[in-house]
């Protein structure tokens, strides 16, 4: 018996039921007299159409959403072009700075850093007394054209090179914590709103701060 196929958008209009009620019964008895191409483009379509949908109500967890988020910042501070980059500069740096009695004791303090890009502000702090051979560098990233200030959702990735040393996003407060591997002159950069890349250029921050103090005695 020779049967009228129906075409394939047709189908697809079957499996996700935007189809009109007459047309539906049609092709199901076509489908109930055992048309087996139909069949397999029917369950296709449908198939489609599930997997569609789950799409659509699937929400990846915020974790993941955030290290896809810095992975591809890692990737976009290799692509950038030079115009597109700006350098900060190095406006404060307790390095060197004499340090108050009641903690020279410990011969190692956290070293702090301040950048100035212009209305962005790189406020960072470098700890070494953690595991060997790693630096804890906590920070924020505040914005004076914002009226929140701290800088949301900002992608950051610590390179050395092409070596990508760690990743990260800041929070809802600007504020980020990473750590990453010792080794010489790494360059701590952040990609901002994706349109430029910021770069914060970090020499010897694996040098232990140096606990200064007056001579004894006085001056």
């Amino acid at each position: 018996m020779n049967m009228k196929h129906f075409a394939l958008e047709d189908w697809a209009d079957f499996a996700r039921q935007v189809i009109d009620t007459e047309r539906k019964a049609a092709m199901q008895r076509h489908l109930d007299e055992g048309c087996e191409d139909c069949r397999k483009a029917m369950l296709m379509w449908r198939n489609v159409s599930e997997i569609s949908l789950r799409e659509v109500a699937y929400h990846p967890p915020e974790s993941a959403i955030r290290v896809a988020k810095a992975h591809y910042a890692a990737y976009s501070l290799h692509k950038q072009p030079s115009s597109a980059t700006k350098v900060a500069r190095l406006i404060f740096d307790t390095s060197g700075q004499a340090v108050p009695l009641g903690i020279r004791a410990s011969g190692i303090v956290p070293r702090q850093l301040l950048y100035e890009a212009g209305k962005m502000l790189v406020d960072l702090r470098l700890d070494l007394e953690g595991q060997p051979g790693r630096i804890s560098m906590m920070g924020q990233i505040l914005d004076s054209s914002r009226s929140e200030r701290g800088a949301f959702d900002i992608s950051i990735a610590i390179l050395r090179g092409n070596e990508t040393l760690a990743l990260t996003t800041t929070d809802q407060y600007g504020e980020f914590h990473v750590e990453f591997k010792e080794g010489d002159h790494p360059s701590f950069r952040l990609v901002i709103g994706g349109d430029y890349t910021l770069v914060v250029p970090m020499q010897d921050i694996e040098t232990k701060q140096d606990i200064q103090s007056e001579p004894e005695g006085g001056r």
